[in-house]
């Protein structure tokens, strides 16, 4: 498979947490990374990003077997969980 050669930090998109069912979806405007809604948030609700592939994009085991490989936590989103 590929392997990511290059990393980067960005502080405020550091506060995503993850879900394979986001409700915000991110990408690259040249250097800038942009976020956006997928829907309306309500203050104070947590903006969800997926770091992988999302539910219908592949079955949970795969989905958590990757997570846990690349960023090594067992995903327990609503998407794996429920």
């Amino acid at each position: 498979g590929a392997r990511r050669l290059a990393v980067a930090i960005y502080p405020r998109a550091s506060m995503l947490n993850h879900s394979c069912v986001p409700n915000v979806a991110a990408s690259f405007r040249g250097r800038h990374l942009c976020v956006r809604a997928a829907a309306a948030l309500r203050a104070g609700a947590e903006a969800l990003h997926c770091y992988g592939p999302q539910r219908g994009e592949a079955c949970t085991s795969a989905r958590r077997r990757g997570l846990l490989q690349q960023y090594h936590f067992r995903c327990e989103c609503a998407g794996c969980a429920g």
